[in-house]
Formats: structure tokens, sequence, C-alpha cells
């Protein structure tokens, strides 16, 4: 819900302003210890971090291991408990890291990405919401991830039934189709809003 929204609803709710600086010290922090795990750090939002861990198999060979050592790391030296999703894609790995909050772990081993993104909701994608949602099912749809490849496309041709809907099964396949190695592996690290 935005803002504007909850004060519609609620017009006596009480606003309490943010701590940027505070926020923006704790994310900083974060940052440092995700860069003692690998200097490919990408922050997506203040609270967001995107890690990139291609090619790391032999400083880590048990990624789950490392990636649990790290969400407790965070707790132990910042007090903020983090929820964890890894992928290859980064799409994915954030679906998975906002699917098991508050401190949450999911990996999305390779191979698996359509079987996990098949049985959410469209809405689970950053950017699809209600609105978008509601497009893709006047256009045929439902509210299911409508992955496919360009051979599923509609005699229609159109966004729906050919773009659209092979542009969100790349997404599901790690951009495989685009020749990303199959080793890269991303990783969402969201704080979360307990």
């Amino acid at each position: 819900m935005s803002f504007r929204d909850a004060l519609r609803i609620c017009p006596k709710a009480i606003v309490v302003p943010g701590k940027y600086e505070h926020y923006a010290d704790f994310a900083e922090r974060v940052r440092r210890i995700l860069e003692t795990y690998t200097p490919a750090v990408e922050a997506a939002a203040l609270d967001d971090f995107y890690m990139d861990f291609a090619g790391t198999e032999r400083l880590y060979p048990d990624f789950e291991a490392t990636l649990r050592r790290l969400q407790a790391e965070i707790l132990g030296r910042t007090g903020l408990s983090v929820s964890v999703g890894a992928a290859r894609a980064k799409v994915v790995a954030s679906i998975a890291s906002r699917l098991e909050r508050p401190r949450g772990f999911r990996i999305v081993p390779p191979g698996t990405e359509e079987g996990f993104l098949a049985p959410l909701p469209v809405e689970k994608l950053h950017g699809i919401g209600h609105t978008h949602a509601g497009a893709l099912a006047d256009r045929g749809g439902d509210d299911d991830w409508p992955i496919a490849d360009d051979s599923e496309a509609g005699a229609d041709g159109g966004v729906w039934r050919g773009d659209w809907r092979t542009d969100l099964g790349t997404l599901a396949r790690a951009g495989r189709a685009r020749g990303d190695d199959a080793g890269d592996a991303e990783v969402s690290f969201a704080r979360d809003d307990d």
C-alpha cells in the first residue's frame, strides 16, 4: 500500500519521520560484510543487495553453508536479520528472498527456476502489480507465470502470446537464452521488515 493510500484510509495516522542517515549507515555496514565474501556486490536499494558468486566454487565449496554463515554474520555484527534468496538470475533470487521472510533462506538450484516460479502469482515479479496482472488476464492469461518459449507464441503475435511470454520464460531460465554462464549465482539479501 502506498503512503498516500494509507493516509487516505487513516487520516489521523501519526507519521514518524525516517532516519535516512541511520539506515544508510547500517546499509554500508552490511555492504562491507558482503564484500568480504565477494567483491561483486550490487545495491538494488538501501536494504537490498545482490552478490555474484560466479567462479567462487573452490573458495566456497559448500555454497549453502557459506550463505548461512554470511546470514549469521550479518545478524551478529549488525543486529539485523536478513532473508537470503539464491539463484542464477537476480529476479529469481529476489523472489526467493522475499518469499521466505522473515529470516528466511531459499536456494533455487540451476534448472529448477521454472518449477519454482510456475505456482506463484505473476505479481511476484518486480513491477507486475494487480493492474498488469489484470491486463495479462484480459489478453487470455491468468495470474500464473506465462512461461513459454517462442514456439508457444499465439497466432495473434501479441505481447502476451509472444514477446512478453518469452521474456518471462527467459527470466525463469536465468537468461540461458542469452548465453549466460550456467555457473553464475546471484544472491539477494533483503532486510526483514518485522
